[in-house]
């Protein structure tokens, strides 16, 4: 089986179960979200954690797997805006995209389609930008003076719909499913089983995950509590909320039900 995990400090002790784990026949592939959202759609991957957005924009061609998501139902401190304004006074914006997302770009167009709001998106890298979206460990170790509003995306989303934000989760294709029944039954256990190890603490994961990720300064105990990683029925509402208001605003296909895998 092709795994595919993110290449993030928030996935890191996932990453890390499946590398130790004695399993002949499992390849990880660690990337952004973006490059696990690319493989998977070309056939390059058999299952990946993805960008919650590329599943709801092609339900036809994946499944949803019930035992795992990166998702927050307060703030998160890596899925941040930073701006030279207040969110209200974004409108007519010059605002740079990261290139590493797809479910926290439309989040963003999602808040300030609800604002009224009517910016321009333009690539990370164009000059005169007046606020940067960044997610990921680029996120948390961004410092500019020019940008002095630091905008938690998650916090925005939440305290307006009153849901998690469901911003990655585990896809499997729909091809590939029936001839890796007996994997994504260990892929399931194994999911729950890391996510055992940290259920009260990262530990002495912490330390690892310090010696791992030198440039990262954040507490780590602190910015994991700001995660969660089950896809329980309040996440499941929170994700049927977001497809909803893509759908609304044409970002997707209209919208009937989350394709999840029993």
């Amino acid at each position: 089986m092709k795994l595919g995990l993110i290449d993030y400090s928030n996935s890191w002790p996932f990453l890390r179960h499946f590398r130790e784990l004695d399993w002949p026949g499992l390849e990880i592939h660690a990337d952004v979200p973006s490059g696990l959202n690319r493989l998977l759609s070309e056939g390059k991957l058999d299952v990946s954690a993805v960008s919650a957005y590329e599943c709801l924009k092609a339900p036809e061609d994946y499944y949803i797997l019930p035992d795992w998501s990166i998702n927050s139902r307060r703030h998160v401190r890596s899925v941040m805006l930073f701006s030279r304004k207040p969110l209200d006074d974004l409108d007519h914006a010059r605002i740079g995209l990261t290139s590493h997302s797809a479910t926290s770009i439309h989040l963003l167009k999602l808040l300030l389609k609800g604002k009224g709001l009517s910016p321009e998106y333009l690539n990370d890298d164009a000059p005169n930008l007046d606020a940067r979206l960044l997610i990921g460990d680029p996120a948390l170790t961004y410092e500019n003076s020019e940008y002095p509003h630091a905008i938690d995306l998650a916090k925005e989303w939440t305290q307006s719909t009153g849901c998690p934000m469901v911003f990655a989760v585990m896809a499997v294709r729909r091809s590939a499913k029936a001839d890796l029944r007996t994997d994504l039954q260990r892929l399931s256990l194994e999911l729950q089983q890391a996510r055992k190890t940290f259920a009260k603490g990262l530990g002495p994961l912490k330390t690892e995950m310090e010696a791992q990720f030198p440039n990262i300064s954040v507490d780590f105990d602190e910015y994991f509590s700001c995660l969660d990683f089950s896809f329980d029925s309040e996440c499941q509402r929170g994700l049927d909320t977001y497809a909803k208001a893509l759908a609304t605003h044409g970002f997707i296909p209209p919208f009937s039900s989350l394709p999840i895998s029993n």
